[in-house]
């Protein structure tokens, strides 16, 4: 038996030592991502839910938004991408329809902050479609600092709230022409810290940016659980899926990414405690497409399961007020028209 000199046994005892520490950590990364669409369909059964239906995914040229778009056109979907910037958005389109073969992907202006940029893109888009399968409700903005969207509405109130709602409104009645369309919101798990202030709503007293960002997300909860028991009798479900940590440019406006301590330091940390954007995209398509939720309406989910909403995000009194206060604030309290008549 040959016995390796000192030197090289310390070298293969290091390089063992380190294989093993790469190996734990693709392991723990890999453990931490979540499931793939593969693990509990076909192939064929992902595509038949996803192939040749219209869907509307806002803030789709980056993050989850940009890889929800890339695999569902993967599937053959038909996708309009809802973007305020539109450059951005057609050169994410251009990727995405090379990568795919997929012509049938297309760029909108939609600024959510922009009650005339919406209603103009709802009209554009029933121009052209007789229905919406399912609209998933991405863009946002989080922790960022005081600003007001072009309608004077706080930019987190605004973008992550009312605008969605808005959307969300004047396209009931496509999304109930499908016959099963689906509404899809995207939540963080803060909305159990939110509280509705209706005192000073718009925060013009006071701001603290977390304060605002988790009022938002509440918003967007009293909202799930409103419309998902209102829209029943349309056949249109509406639902909210929790991605998980994900590393996109959602916390572009927080500290972390603003700081050299937080790029050096914090970031590779923040690396091995957070899933892609491309993982974190598929339990968004899983709650957008997938059969077996045809019936599910007013849920939570995360990692492909149901989990419990907290009983704040329950409360039908405020949900009403918050509804009725949204509906106001972006002109949909007298517009009939975005009602289906009765």
């Amino acid at each position: 038996m040959i016995e390796l000199p000192s030197r090289a046994r310390k070298i293969a005892l290091f390089g063992g030592a380190g294989c093993t520490l790469i190996g734990g950590i693709v392991l723990w990364k890999e453990s931490i991502s979540g499931q793939k669409l593969e693990y509990g369909k076909t192939n064929k059964e992902i595509q038949t839910n996803i192939e040749n239906k219209v869907f509307v995914v806002t803030g789709a040229n980056s993050g989850i938004g940009r890889e929800t778009v890339h695999e569902l056109a993967r599937r053959k979907g038909r996708v309009y991408m809802a973007c305020r910037d539109l450059r951005k958005c057609e050169e994410e389109r251009k990727d995405i329809v090379l990568d795919t073969k997929n012509k049938y992907v297309y760029c909108r202006e939609c600024d959510l902050g922009s009650v005339e940029s919406i209603r103009s893109f709802v009209s554009s888009l029933q121009a052209k479609e007789g229905k919406v399968d399912v609209l998933i409700n991405n863009a946002g903005v989080m922790k960022c600092r005081k600003m007001a969207t072009s309608d004077g509405i706080e930019t987190q109130l605004g973008t992550n709230h009312m605008g969605p709602l808005l959307l969300t409104w004047l396209l009931r009645p496509s999304l109930a022409a499908g016959g099963g369309g689906r509404v899809l919101y995207l939540m963080d798990l803060d909305y159990r810290k939110g509280e509705i202030n209706l005192a000073d709503l718009n925060s013009d007293k006071e701001y603290d940016p977390g304060v605002a960002f988790n009022q938002s997300q509440l918003a967007n909860m009293l909202t799930t659980t409103n419309l998902a028991e209102q829209w029943r009798v349309d056949n249109v479900t509406v639902n909210a899926v929790y991605p998980g940590v994900c590393s996109t440019n959602i916390k572009r406006h927080m500290g972390v990414d603003r700081s050299i301590t937080g790029n050096i330091i914090a970031n590779p940390l923040l690396w091995l405690l957070t899933r892609t954007a491309a993982r974190g995209a598929q339990g968004v398509i899983w709650a957008a497409t997938d059969s077996s939720l045809d019936k599910m309406t007013g849920k939570l989910f995360s990692s492909m399961q149901e989990i419990e909403i907290d009983s704040k995000a329950r409360d039908k009194v405020l949900s009403e007020k918050m509804l009725a206060v949204s509906k106001f604030w972006t002109g949909l309290e007298n517009n009939k028209s975005a009602m289906i008549s009765r």
